[in-house]
């Protein structure tokens, strides 16, 4: 394997659905929590108020788009890292975006176990496990692409991203914490 910007290009085009999925929540989410209010048998709640219907629609629905555009504009390049067929982009997309769903809800349902509220910061739950998660549902129709060496680029670029992006989210009034 040859590391270079072609390399790096794939890696990025190949997660970009899982990025747009779990941020897309932040913009598009609200109404109806996942947990409908309702706490574990911990007594706290299941996922929290942040976690909502419409936020888990929107992350799947953009990150499939995401997907959608990439096979529609980038087919037969270099960076068609799903394949030459269109609908294996989509198929990347919907696995990257509900995986990435999954392992958002994931972290959020584990630090409500651990007691941290609602906002409070967790390296590993806030920016590891969505993508950790949604590299996971990926593998599974692409296990040739998602070798050790891409899944830790992938992991290490979503830890850099993710920060950057919260942190914009915050600066811009999108998110009321900067992680």
């Amino acid at each position: 394997m040859e590391f270079g910007i072609a390399w790096l290009a794939s890696v990025l085009f190949f997660v970009l659905p899982s990025w747009v999925a779990n941020s897309s929540p932040v913009l598009l989410g609200g109404a109806w929590p996942i947990d409908w209010g309702k706490d574990f048998f911990d007594g706290r709640r299941i996922f929290g108020k942040g976690k909502t219907w419409l936020g888990l629609a929107a992350g799947i629905s953009c990150g499939t788009l995401c997907a959608v555009l990439l096979a529609y504009f980038l087919p037969g390049t270099e960076f068609a890292v799903w394949g030459d067929d269109a609908q294996n982009y989509v198929i990347g997309g919907i696995l990257l975006s509900c995986g990435a769903m999954a392992g958002d809800l994931a972290g959020s349902f584990f630090k409500r176990r651990l007691g941290q509220g609602e906002g409070s910061p967790s390296f590993v739950l806030d920016q590891l496990a969505f993508i950790s998660i949604a590299l996971l549902f990926a593998w599974q129709a692409h296990p040739a692409f998602l070798t050790w060496e891409n899944a830790a680029a992938l992991i290490a670029a979503s830890y850099v991203a993710h920060r950057l992006a919260n942190w914009w989210a915050h600066s811009a009034g999108l998110k009321k914490v900067p992680w």
